[in-house]
């Protein structure tokens, strides 16, 4: 992002942003290494406001809005209310800390120095050494002058042809630099990253409407709730698998008002453990798919006809 080659809306997206590089207690002799730890001094100015947040803040809203909130005029308290609220409006997928400092002392005011003033003695001698002072007689060589004023004219005129060419071949050559463009599907990679890396839950915004999907999600958490604001999930033209994937390990999982639209498979589970809540699904062939995952081991037994309801037990069934 600093080098140019990310927009920080690309950073805050990137797959790789959580990775860490760098962690203290993990190298040995770090204080023979210089850049290790990334120190810098800044001056800390009345009227200076200094925010310290988690990645929860930081990855949720750009710097632009996080400007946009400190510049207003209003206290500290509730202008860190405001920076958490808006983190939880744009998904709050992660815990949020704000921590806000200012300076609140007053500038001290620097006084203007007055100019010197000039002695009235000192004016009168310098107009009485130019009233005194003699003429000076120049002598002017006119066919050198004559042979200076060509040649200066004729610079001017080359540097105009010059000039007139330059313009031309740059107006027949215009490049005009195209807009970036937006990362596509940013908002089905952030619903797949912020499935993985979320702690319980995972909220759609309810602006969003429609998500194309290209890869699945992979739930591996021991409960965790979907919350979709009437989201519809539907399946790109050029991918097939299933839109979610809830391993076998995960014990509680709640799918909420969610729309699956086009999908050959929309949901594969391994074990008993989802729930839905004004869930649809739309041109599924398979909306929901039972796979079974085995151990290097005999088995025996029967297999239920639907994980969701069990009327009478089988016997003999494991």
């Amino acid at each position: 992002e600093e080098s140019g080659r990310l927009s920080e809306r690309d950073a805050m997206l990137h797959p790789r942003r959580n990775e860490i590089t760098k962690a203290l207690g993990f190298e040995e002799n770090i204080e023979t290494i210089n850049d290790f730890i990334e120190m810098g001094e800044s001056p800390f100015l009345p009227g200076d406001i200094i925010l310290v947040c988690s990645d929860g803040l930081s990855d949720m809203i750009c710097s632009n809005t996080i400007l946009e909130i400190l510049l207003k005029k209003n206290g500290l308290g509730k202008k860190a209310t405001e920076l958490v609220g808006a983190a939880n409006d744009a998904g709050g997928n992660d815990n949020i800390t704000a921590v806000l400092v200012q300076n609140n002392n007053q500038p001290i005011p620097k006084v203007a120095l007055k100019p010197a003033e000039r002695k009235k003695n000192a004016e009168k001698n310098e107009s009485t050494e130019t009233a005194q002072a003699e003429p000076i007689e120049i002598t002017v060589n006119r066919k050198r002058s004559f042979i200076a004023l060509l040649t200066i004219v004729s610079i001017g005129l080359l540097a105009m042809v010059l000039f007139q060419k330059d313009t031309r071949v740059k107006s027949n050559n215009i490049i005009l630099k195209p807009e970036a463009a937006k990362p596509k599907k940013e908002n089905s990679d952030l619903f797949i990253r912020s499935v993985i890396d979320s702690v319980r839950t995972y909220t759609f915004n309810q602006q969003e409407t429609l998500l194309d999907l290209t890869e699945p999600a992979l739930i591996n958490k021991d409960s965790f709730y979907i919350k979709g604001n009437g989201v519809t999930i539907t399946c790109d033209s050029s991918y097939k698998g299933p839109a979610i994937i809830i391993n076998k390990t995960c014990k509680h999982i709640i799918l909420d008002s969610i729309v699956f639209k086009n999908f050959d498979v929309a949901i594969i589970v391994q074990k008993n453990n989802i729930a839905f809540k004004n869930v649809k699904f739309i041109n599924c062939l398979v909306p929901v798919q039972y796979q079974l995952s085995f151990p290097d081991t005999a088995i025996s037994g029967r297999f239920r006809d639907s994980i969701f309801t069990s009327l009478l037990p089988l016997k003999n069934s494991k």
